[in-house]
């Protein structure tokens, strides 16, 4: 499986994140990224990433759960929120929910990512 689109857009805005360790590269070649699974829990989602030099994000012993990500998808706006899993400087997993037990929508058409800010 390859990664979707909306997985490409909160991946890269994940890169973006000034509050990050010091990341081993900038952006990610999605034409070498393998899902190798994508389970949906109705609220939300889990991928788990193929190991590969693709997804090494971070220096080797980097590991962390978190994330500053949101999107607001399709023309109700339904706000979700991401957890992005760093385990040994690779990404692994990319964990996606929705606010207030909202249902993951079964298509996404509309896609607007932002930055979450603490405390708001």
């Amino acid at each position: 499986m390859k990664v979707n689109q909306l997985e490409m857009k909160v991946m890269n805005r994940f890169l973006k994140d000034p509050t990050l360790p010091i990341l081993a590269k900038s952006q990610i070649d999605f034409d070498r990224v393998n899902v190798t699974d994508r389970d949906y829990t109705g609220a939300g989602f889990f991928t788990e990433f193929e190991r590969s030099e693709a997804l090494r994000l971070f220096a080797e012993g980097t590991s962390m759960r978190g994330g500053r990500v949101g999107a607001r998808l399709n023309s109700d706006r339904r706000e979700t929120g991401y957890l992005f899993y760093v385990d040994d400087g690779y990404l692994t997993t990319l964990e996606g929910y929705t606010y207030g037990g909202d249902e993951w929508p079964k298509e996404i058409t509309e896609i607007e990512i932002y930055d979450i800010e603490p405390g708001r």
